[in-house]
């Protein structure tokens, strides 16, 4: 049984400062192993622990935090693995609003040579999908949107109202999954301007949904918002400006004829954008790509004539004049195409550049993401900020940086030899390729924390801000996860051990809710330990004021 103690909230709570500028983070090696075959990307699950592609892409680990709540001393162990005819890479997808994860279609498939017997991966736009079901540990597959014979790394996002939109890779068809019944109902896209290929979803406060487009661009391209409708075929997508500076860069292969879809299609690649974060202060911070390709080009998208360097712009709904204005261009010629973001508790934005000339081509960053999978690491001398950056064969030096809503501050801590994902922990830290945790200096404003105003002895839970401010990670079309949902945090008094209570049926997945009444259901773990204890919320790494709860067992 789990009862609520007749104490009020804890008087010895922690209480938040404001946020500080970044200074320089630090980052610490995982003290518990690795799998052997690597990880390519992951989710935060809703009992706080977490779910990892492995290298071989059809098989998962799951990662647990230990006793004490440290990710640090966590240990990785197996899970079920994919049915064997879906092989996925470059996939979409992420936590539905009963604590299961959907992972959606795949860029790529792997598959056996006939000849050789050789494992390589495919451009297919896959259209298979399939669940996973953390309690059971089981994937079922699941079927796609009605007459979706493709979708690949497809735009994605879960609305407010707890439903997945996505939208098809190469047309502007979408639809939205009930994920009670995981059944998909066709969206009206009236007034897209141009196709999903490349671009990226950011759930806003109001319930729209931004994205800058990709392949309908030109030297200042254009935004827009889906507003989405109670009634799908009412849904609409409407205009939010233009940015300051093109944001998009055209891959070196954007000239040849990708064929898909066992030979019935073309595909030309529009180029590349990078992750957009929405911050505490309810801005968007949206990067572009850099492109290196040298001389004159008659072609009219070509990176020289848009996309010379890396530019940033900031989107700020509340601005009476323009929503965009420009922000800080990345140094030395790195640009954010196809890369992770991280926001941090302190409103500041974790994010990861490309090394000059590595956003122009496709095959290099792929291979600098697969890299990390046989034995990519923290670069040797990036805690020391005053070292020389020295190669790290045979692949780059990927850099840090943290935008703190003006500039970007380097995080030479970060710097990692090829590409490495990242995931927001309920610590607040950043798991960096599922190897070291990233630590950031600074802390989050007391207004930005969850509330709890009360809970019952059934676990359902209610207060405010439990979806956070902001869905917190972003890539773009492929490798998009979010956070923004209630965690359950408990720590036992006498031991201080931990114990993460699985969530689950949030009643919203909006976010930044402000004042507004949420609420969640819980699961406390059979295993937690008895007695006086303290209960949190968490939402992306930031706690609500601890109360007193006291933890029994049922007779």
């Amino acid at each position: 049984m789990f009862r609520k103690s007749k104490s009020l909230i804890l008087a010895a709570a922690l209480l938040a400062g404001t946020s500080l500028g970044a200074r320089v983070g630090t980052t610490t090696p995982l003290k518990n192993g690795f799998p052997y075959d690597g990880i390519i990307y992951g989710w935060l699950l809703t009992d706080g622990s977490l779910l990892y592609q492995g290298g071989l892409l059809q098989d998962f680990y799951r990662f647990k935090p230990d006793k004490s709540g440290s990710y640090l001393n966590g240990t990785y162990y197996v899970t079920a693995s994919l049915p064997p005819d879906y092989v996925p890479y470059a996939t979409s997808g992420g936590v539905l609003p009963d604590g299961r994860v959907l992972l959606i279609g795949g860029e790529y498939t792997m598959t056996k040579a006939v000849t050789n017997g050789a494992y390589n991966l495919v451009f297919t736009l896959t259209n298979k999908m399939a669940v996973y079901d953390p309690q059971k540990e089981t994937w079922t597959m699941v079927e796609p949107p009605s007459d979706w014979d493709f979708i690949g790394d497809s735009p994605w996002t879960v609305l407010s109202n707890g439903h997945l939109l996505l939208g098809q890779k190469l047309t502007k068809l979408a639809a939205e999954l009930d994920p009670t019944t995981l059944t998909w109902t066709e969206v009206s896209t009236f007034g897209k301007q141009d196709i999903f290929a490349e671009e990226g979803f950011t759930l806003l406060p109001d319930g729209s949904v931004l994205t800058v487009d990709v392949t309908d661009h030109d030297a200042n391209p254009n935004t827009q918002r889906f507003i989405p409708n109670s009634n799908p075929s009412a849904s609409q997508w409407v205009g939010a400006g233009k940015t300051p500076e093109n944001l998009q860069a055209t891959d070196s292969n954007s000239a040849m004829n990708i064929i898909f879809d066992h030979g019935k299609r073309v595909y030309h690649a529009p180029g590349e954008m990078g992750p957009a974060i929405l911050r505490p202060d309810g801005t968007v911070f949206a990067t572009g790509a850099a492109c290196t390709i040298k001389g004159p080009s008659t072609d009219p998208d070509a990176c020289t004539v848009y996309s010379p360097v890396g530019h940033t712009a900031i989107y700020n709904p509340a601005s009476s004049a323009s929503p965009w204005t420009a922000g800080p261009d990345f140094p030395t010629g790195e640009g954010a195409g196809d890369t992770f973001a991280s926001l941090l508790p302190n409103g500041n934005v974790l994010v990861q550049p490309n090394p000059p000339g590595v956003t122009d081509d496709a095959d290099h960053r792929l291979r600098a993401r697969y890299a990390n999978i046989r034995g990519g690491a923290i670069h040797p001398l990036a805690a020391a900020a005053e070292a020389p950056q020295q190669s790290c064969p045979p692949t780059e030096v990927y850099n840090a940086y943290e935008f703190d809503g003006t500039k970007l501050i380097p995080e030479p801590s970060a710097a990692f030899c090829g590409e490495p994902n990242m995931l927001l922990l309920p610590t607040g830290e950043v798991m960096l390729d599922g190897q070291v945790n990233y630590k950031s200096t600074g802390t989050f404003q007391n207004a930005w924390r969850p509330t709890i105003t009360t809970f019952t002895q059934s676990l359902l839970i209610w207060g405010t801000q439990f979806n956070g401010l902001s869905q917190a990670n972003a890539y773009g079309d492929e490798f998009q996860v979010s956070t923004n949902f209630p965690l359950v945090r408990i720590t036992n008094t006498a031991s201080g051990h931990v114990k993460y209570a699985r969530t689950y049926n949030f009643s919203t997945m909006g976010v930044a809710t402000g004042t507004a009444t949420v609420s969640t259901w819980f699961e406390v773990p059979t295993d937690t330990e008895t007695g006086d204890s303290t209960l949190e919320v968490v939402a992306n790494g930031i706690p609500s004021l601890s109360v007193t709860v006291t933890v029994g067992r049922e007779e």
